[in-house]
């Protein structure tokens, strides 16, 4: 609910306002973002989707499952102005967390978005992080 309470704050503040808000994640961010959206869903802690009306939203090395990440996307997609992912398979820290000792599931930083190159969904980027030089260890 904090995440909810600070877009509150910042779309309604009692001193300005901010009509456009740029969000931009990284690593357990994504998490905190995905999980935010599913709070709105369910019109939780005084979350809605209109929070994320005409944000852009950047994620990077995004450590959250995959496939919540995604519903995630599809959640707010009518709210939002775009939504770029940046991923890459040779994410040492996002492989740990991957395994069976820490989250045992996917994680939507090492894999091309799922709404990549879909029409229906032409606000989502999906960018192969591939400029870093030292090999396998990205994050």
């Amino acid at each position: 609910g904090y995440f909810i309470s600070y877009l509150n704050c910042i779309r309604e503040g009692e001193y300005h306002k901010f009509n456009q808000i740029d969000i931009i994640c990284h690593s357990m961010g994504n998490y905190l973002l995905t999980q935010t959206i599913g709070l709105c869903v369910k019109s939780m802690n005084g979350g809605s989707l209109e929070l994320f009306a005409g944000c852009n939203i950047i994620c990077v090395a995004a450590d959250s499952p995959y496939d919540e990440y995604n519903k995630a996307i599809i959640d707010v997609y009518d709210q939002i102005s775009n939504w770029i992912h940046y991923w890459t398979d040779k994410d040492w820290a996002l492989r740990i967390s991957s395994t069976r000792f820490v989250n045992n599931d996917k994680r939507a930083g090492q894999y091309e978005c799922k709404y990549k190159g879909d029409e229906n969904y032409p606000k989502v980027l999906s960018v192969e992080w591939t400029e870093t030089k030292c090999i396998d260890s990205d994050h």
